[in-house]
């Protein structure tokens, strides 16, 4: 895993490169490589083909009252991890 030094110098290298935002490019990189050791980590402890993983974000928006709540939404599962419903409300 790299440090947050590592990461940001390669964000600055490849943001110049790529013409992207350094911030934005860092931020989602850094988040990737932390999904990806989740990831790993579940492989390593044999229980990745048994589990299910959401990535979701949040960031306060409805609780700011900045998002109507008709945005949001509700996935159901049911107990063998099939999709059940989708509820928007």
């Amino acid at each position: 895993m790299w440090s947050r030094s590592e990461v940001w110098d390669y964000a600055n290298e490849q943001a110049d490169e790529l013409g992207l935002d350094v911030l934005r490019f860092a931020t989602t990189f850094w988040c990737d490589m932390q999904f990806g050791a989740l990831i790993d980590a579940l492989k390593m402890k044999g229980v990745y083909d048994d589990t299910l993983v959401i990535l979701q974000s949040d960031h306060g928006q409805i609780a700011k009252g900045l998002v109507p709540m008709h945005f949001c939404s509700l996935m159901a599962l049911d107990e063998s991890a099939e999709f059940r419903e989708y509820i928007q409300f």
